[in-house]
């Protein structure tokens, strides 16, 4: 119990400190904004990973608890990103870009059903170069309160939804975020 409560707190300050990152993750992809110490775009400062040569993982980072971006395909596994709050800081999820048209699939924790990782769903697809939304699903979370798991009962069957602004807005965000683990990767090569 004490580590769940060190976890939460330890959530809390990443959030304290992530507002700042947020508001520039947020607006620099869009308008283009630099830091001052460079071309990289705030946020992003010190993103630094390490490689098995089949992976580049990064686990120190300030925008999620692990990223991992697979070389050979240029997907990225994600686990607790820390600055979309319509997932919490309990989520798991994917990100892939294939001719322009980028992928996003996460879950947010709110319980689990056979050990994995469950809860509401968001799944979309977005054509970068003319900003627009391809597809999106919603999926609810388990019904727990029906499979006699009164611990997860209040997000039984919770659903998250996003405007097309925000889909594009986490778009936007997640295709910085590749093109510097492309960096990243070529550096480490």
């Amino acid at each position: 119990m004490a580590e769940g409560r060190c976890c939460r707190r330890n959530a809390r300050r990443m959030r304290v400190l992530l507002v700042g990152l947020l508001a520039g993750l947020l607006v620099c992809p869009l308008t283009g904004c630099n830091n001052p110490s460079g071309d990289e775009p705030v946020g992003l400062d010190g993103f630094s990973g390490t490689t098995d040569g089949i992976y580049i993982e990064v686990t120190e980072g300030q925008l999620a608890e692990m990223m991992a971006y697979r070389l050979e395909t240029g997907d990225v596994y994600l686990a607790n990103v820390q600055f979309l709050d319509e997932f919490g800081p309990a989520n798991e999820g994917n990100v892939t870009l294939r001719e322009g048209v980028l992928t996003f699939s996460m879950i947010r924790a709110t319980g689990s059903v056979t050990g994995a990782v469950d809860g509401p769903q968001v799944i979309f697809r977005v054509d970068l170069a003319s900003r627009t939304v391809l597809d999106t699903l919603f999926e609810p979370a388990p019904d727990y309160e029906a499979l006699g798991l009164d611990a997860f009962a209040a997000d039984s069957r919770r659903v998250i939804t996003l405007e097309d602004s925000r889909i594009l807005e986490i778009a936007d965000l997640f295709a910085v975020i590749l093109e510097r683990f492309d960096e990243l990767a070529r550096e480490l090569a």
